[in-house]
């Protein structure tokens, strides 16, 4: 190796921060960063988001609630665990209990834990996916979804699961995080 590839990147540290772009949903922000080793600056879009939150919900051992939806960024369906946004204050596990019930009308059974948590594009984005994990779930009510949701509501056993994520029949990036922290926490713990 050449003496340039032996330490570690260099932080760059924000100079200036202005928001380009509202999107309701997210912002998106021009950065004026500068390399703290070599003085270099640049201008670098980001989007600042919401923190996401993905419900692992099993109302039977070995089986997983999941939900077909229509995705406007890929223009298809996409079988997922339930997930969304992390209101303001909520905390990891109360807004995946939230989220399961908007979406299902299942209501954990007990309390969940946190898997995980990543970071889904660190390249452009700052937020944080947390994964929970509800053993035990039970259908409770009706979905409360919001004017522009729609879905499929449906039961699947993991080998199932893992089979659709490995053919493409879930494509989603958080579906297969959250799929990785559950096969990892059912290998330790139950």
């Amino acid at each position: 190796m050449d003496d340039e590839s032996t330490h570690a990147p260099a932080l760059w540290r924000v100079i200036s921060k202005r928001e380009v772009a509202d999107c309701r949903v997210f912002k998106v922000s021009a950065l004026r960063e500068r390399n703290e080793r070599t003085g270099a600056e640049g201008e670098f879009f980001v989007i600042d988001a919401f923190d996401w939150v993905v419900a692992l919900a099993s109302p039977k051992y070995g089986e997983y609630v999941m939900v077909n939806q229509f995705r406007f960024g890929s223009g298809a369906l996409s079988w997922e665990f339930p997930a969304g946004c992390i209101d303001e204050g909520e905390e990891p596990v109360e807004a995946a209990a939230r989220e399961l019930a908007e979406e299902t009308g299942y209501a954990p059974v007990g309390q969940g834990r946190v898997l995980g948590k990543i970071h889904p594009n660190p390249a452009l984005q700052g937020n944080v996916c947390w994964i929970v994990l509800f053993e035990k779930v039970e259908k409770r009510g009706q979905p409360h979804w919001d004017g522009f949701e729609e879905m499929e509501i449906g039961i699947m056993r993991l080998d199932e699961i893992e089979k659709r994520a490995l053919d493409g029949g879930i494509s989603h990036g958080m579906a297969h995080a959250a799929l990785f922290f559950l096969r990892n926490a059912s290998k330790s713990s139950f």
